[in-house]
């Protein structure tokens, strides 16, 4: 959800970063837009890119919802990210961590490129193991390839927290995007995950989600 930000490293939704020395890290905060077109380009390199994905947008200001979803392969992309998101809010850094694949990459500012889930993990260690902060993240578009095993999608992500008295601190919002594939038991594992600070559309995470 992905600074705190589904990176902290969202969401958003959405590979970790290091910790912002903030209340809450700022999510996926990257300085550069580059990070997010190399996510689009992943799949519009294709030969085939006119015909060969699946692709979803959500109406503006909305979330995508899987189950209005006809198209099996988008429907069950869009899933995977909920699911992300929840196994995140439940089970906080383990459910984060266990959504990526193993040779996962990270993009930490001022960093090298990490690979692997160790540095994914030490990235949102800190903001998950405070039990007062907690990210919700929704995807606006989805892609997948005409083969069914990589995907990508963007969306929005907002981290809440309290401070020691319990008082709501101030939100931490972001667009994200990630990219998925398939594993052997084909189960959508995410590839990288990065973003940076954005202003979501008004009444983004009031509106019915997945």
């Amino acid at each position: 959800m992905m600074d705190v930000a589904r990176m902290t490293a969202g969401p958003g939704h959405v590979g970790g970063v290091a910790p912002d020395p903030s209340p809450i890290p700022r999510m996926r905060r990257f300085r550069s837009t580059v990070h997010c077109a190399l996510a689009a380009l992943l799949l519009a390199a294709s030969p085939h890119a006119a015909h060969a994905q699946r692709r979803v947008r959500a109406d503006a200001g909305r979330p995508l919802i899987a189950e209005s979803l006809a198209d099996t392969a988008l429907a069950s992309l869009v899933r995977a990210e909920g699911t992300f998101m929840r196994e995140t809010d439940t089970r906080r850094v383990d459910g984060w961590v266990d959504a990526f694949v193993d040779d996962a990459a990270s993009f930490a500012p001022r960093a090298p490129i990490g690979v692997g889930t160790a540095p994914i993990r030490a990235g949102m260690g800190r903001a998950l193991g405070d039990s007062s902060v907690h990210v919700v993240w929704h995807p606006v578009y989805a892609e997948v390839a005409r083969s069914g095993d990589l995907g990508y999608t963007y969306g929005y992500a907002r981290w809440s927290s309290r401070d020691s008295t319990g008082k709501a601190l101030p939100t931490s919002d972001s667009k994200y995007v990630t990219i998925w594939r398939r594993d052997a038991a084909g189960r959508w594992k995410v590839v990288a995950d990065l973003g940076n600070e954005a202003k979501v559309p008004d009444g983004f995470f009031d509106a019915t989600h997945p």
